[in-house]
C-alpha cells in the first residue's frame, strides 16, 4: 500500500489479489477475496487518518474507493478541500435532499415526458449536461465543480414540486429525476457517511 502511494499508483488491490491468486494451487473464495480487501482497507484508514485527515472525509473515500490506495488517498484530500469551503454545508445539504427522499424506493426509469412542472424539466436538462461531464476519472474535484450549478436547481425543485404526487407515473418520474442526480457521486465518493448528512 506505502508503495502504491508513494508512486501515485492507480491499482485496484481486488483485481490484484485476483490476478495473484490464479498462481495458487488452490481457489480463492470471495469470502477470502473480501476479507483481503478489507484488511488492505483498514491499513489505509489507518494511513490516511495519520495524515491529519477527518474520519468521515476517510469514511466517504473508503466507501467508494476503498480497493485503490491511491484513489482513496485523492479521494479523501479533494474532499477536505471542498469541506473547507464556506458554501459547503450548501452542497451536502442539496445533496442530500435527493438521496435521503429516494433511498427507501426502488429504482425507477425516468420518463422525461412526464416532468412538465419549469422547475423539474430546467433540473432535467441541467442534469443530463452535467451526467456528461461527471466521470470516476474525474475525482471528487471534477463531480462536485458539476455539481454546483445544479444547487439553485435543486432548490428551486423542492420549493416548486410536490415530489409525492398522487399519480405513480409522476412520482416515479420525480423521485427518478433525484436518483440520477444522487447516482452522480457513485463510483467517486459516498457523501452519505459524512457529518451532517
Amino acid at each position: 500500500m506505502q508503495i502504491l502511494l508513494e508512486r501515485k499508483l492507480d491499482f485496484s488491490v481486488r483485481e490484484g489479489l485476483l490476478e495473484a491468486a490464479r498462481a495458487l494451487p488452490v481457489p480463492l473464495s470471495d469470502a477470502a477475496l473480501d476479507e483481503a480487501v478489507a484488511f488492505v482497507a483498514g491499513r489505509l484508514q489507518g494511513v490516511l487518518r495519520d495524515a491529519g485527515l477527518a474520519h468521515d472525509v476517510v469514511e466517504a473515500a473508503l466507501a467508494a474507493r476503498g480497493d485503490n490506495p491511491f484513489l482513496a488517498q485523492q479521494v479523501a484530500q479533494q474532499l477536505r478541500g471542498w469541506i473547507a469551503r464556506e458554501d459547503w454545508p450548501l452542497l451536502l445539504d442539496n445533496y442530500a435532499r435527493c438521496v435521503r427522499i429516494t433511498r427507501d424506493h426502488p429504482r425507477y426509469a425516468l420518463d422525461a415526458s412526464q416532468l412538465t412542472e419549469p422547475a423539474e424539466r430546467a433540473l432535467y436538462a441541467a442534469l443530463v449536461e452535467t451526467e456528461a461531464r461527471v466521470t470516476p476519472q474525474g475525482g471528487v474535484d471534477g463531480f462536485l465543480a458539476a455539481f454546483v450549478p445544479l444547487v439553485p436547481l435543486i432548490q428551486a425543485f423542492f420549493d416548486n414540486v410536490l415530489v409525492m404526487a398522487e399519480e405513480d407515473a409522476v412520482r416515479e418520474a420525480r423521485l427518478a429525476l433525484l436518483q440520477r442526480v444522487a447516482g452522480l457521486a457513485v463510483g467517486i465518493v459516498d457523501l452519505s457517511k459524512l457529518e451532517g448528512f
